[in-house]
């Protein structure tokens, strides 16, 4: 899928947090840790900016294009029947999916939002 505008743009990040969040509450459910309840909890918290990111800044960029940038490919996020090795690498994988999503994202929005720009320079160094 092309994320030609901020509006798609800002749409997928938030389905991945919630993606994210609900796979680090899962995991958390099979393998309780207190890192996969931090990161549940930080993926919550980012999910609830980007909300409200989206209210107050949506209708201003929607029409604004942006070319280049295609959706990435999510990992697996199964954690039904998954040990915790397979746990683990799913993790690894959304943390760079995260992570390469959130800095490509602030450079190609930066001259459309300079603010979450800036918030997503810092998501991709929380992932």
């Amino acid at each position: 899928m092309d994320l030609n505008k901020f509006g798609p743009i800002l749409k997928f990040a938030i389905d991945l947090e919630r993606r994210a969040a609900e796979f680090y509450e899962a995991a958390a459910a099979v393998g309780p840790s207190p890192e996969l309840k931090q990161s549940a909890r930080a993926s919550r918290q980012w999910l609830s900016r980007l909300e409200v990111m989206r209210r107050e800044l949506v209708n201003e960029m929607l029409l604004e294009p942006i070319a280049g940038f295609e959706q990435p490919p999510l990992p697996d996020l199964e954690v039904r029947g998954a040990d915790c090795e397979r746990i683990r690498k799913q993790r690894e994988q959304l943390s760079q999916v995260r992570s390469q999503f959130y800095a490509t994202a602030s450079v190609k929005i930066a001259p459309v939002a300079p603010s979450v720009s800036r918030a997503f320079r810092r998501m991709a160094g929380d992932t």
